[in-house]
């Protein structure tokens, strides 16, 4: 999908939704010099990855959200082998949770209001979709690269160890939770 494409509004659900979008989307008048590269040799045909520079998290989860269904579900069944649906809950959930991390919010012993939608294997080993554990399991459901996953992970249970006071429980993290996101790889 290009630029182009994202311009059209017919590639959207809302037109009034795509409309608020590209008031947002300022690619235009970016002036990083990989933009300027496209403005210039390829007359403003932008590849989908110069928007996603550009874009915020928020941005991208309200781009996803608008797409036409048939489309959401071709790009979540090509890279996640899931439905357009659940990628939709996912990214909504993770950006409201990003925001509430960049403006101070309170995480620990919260349960979110705005929640992934989740697979009843997932709900069965303990994972409540209101949970802060929710949102890093899916963040790992989402990560396609092992090594930045695995990463993660062990950065993530050395930071635990080095605060062991936090009971992660009121997090909604279950007992197993270790080897839950070990398993998404």
């Amino acid at each position: 999908m290009e630029l182009l494409d994202i311009l059209e509004h017919a590639m959207f659900k809302s037109k009034k939704h795509h409309d608020s979008m590209l008031q947002v989307l300022q690619i235009k008048r970016s002036n990083e010099l990989f933009i300027n590269h496209y403005k210039l040799k390829y007359n403003e045909m932008f590849p989908i990855w110069v928007v996603v520079e550009v874009s915020s998290f928020g941005l991208l989860s309200k781009i996803y959200s608008n797409l036409k269904d048939e489309d959401q579900n071709k790009i979540a069944s090509e890279y996640y082998n899931t439905k357009g649906e659940y990628i939709r809950t996912w990214l909504h959930a993770i950006s409201t949770f990003r925001n509430i991390c960049a403006h101070y919010g309170r995480i620990y012993n919260r349960n979110l209001e705005i929640t992934p939608k989740l697979f009843r294997k997932d709900k069965k080993r303990g994972i409540n979709n209101d949970s802060i554990f929710a949102i890093v399991y899916i963040i790992g459901r989402l990560l396609t690269g092992e090594k930045d996953w695995d990463y993660f992970i062990t950065r993530f249970i050395a930071l635990v160890e080095q605060y062991d006071i936090v009971d992660l429980s009121l997090m909604g993290f279950p007992k197993d939770w270790k080897q839950i996101l070990k398993d998404l790889r």
